[in-house]
């Protein structure tokens, strides 16, 4: 009879411990998306401030946007008035290394620093971040003057 009830409170046992490890797992995993909520509030922030500057927006430039949008130029160092992009220097605008730096590279505790090995290059996940931020500008600066 003692078997039955060893048997029967580990049974209780394993279910707790089991509840208790779902409710453990639920709540790290929120974790990892409040970063990255947070990491794109930031990115925001700092492409926001960045972005018109580094490509001379200014009220009322659609036809500019628009010509950005095309091929994916914003992507490249581009000369509007010459009708120019240098198609060999992907990511070269300053903004999108400005942007970088000041979310994750911006002290020698910051995220970036802490994690990335030295001499590795970016995680592809850290630079969409970022460029899908400056897009979304270009692309909501495009319809605000449409």
């Amino acid at each position: 009879m003692s078997s039955n009830l060893n048997n029967s409170s580990c049974g209780s046992v394993d279910h707790t411990i089991e509840r208790l490890l779902k409710d453990y797992v639920k709540a790290l995993a929120t974790i990892p998306a409040q970063h990255v909520s947070t990491f794109w509030g930031h990115i925001k922030q700092v492409t926001d401030l960045f972005a018109p500057t580094a490509f001379g927006l200014k009220s009322g430039d659609c036809d500019y946007v628009v010509w950005l949008n095309e091929s994916l130029k914003y992507i490249y160092p581009v000369d509007y008035m010459k009708d120019t992009y240098q198609a060999n220097k992907p990511f070269g605008e300053p903004v999108f290394v400005q942007a970088l730096r000041n979310v994750f590279f911006n002290s020698a505790r910051s995220f970036a620093n802490l994690l990335l090995p030295r001499g590795e290059g970016l995680p592809a996940p850290m630079v969409a971040l970022v460029i899908s931020n400056a897009i979304a500008l270009l692309n909501l600066d495009d319809m605000d003057e449409a």
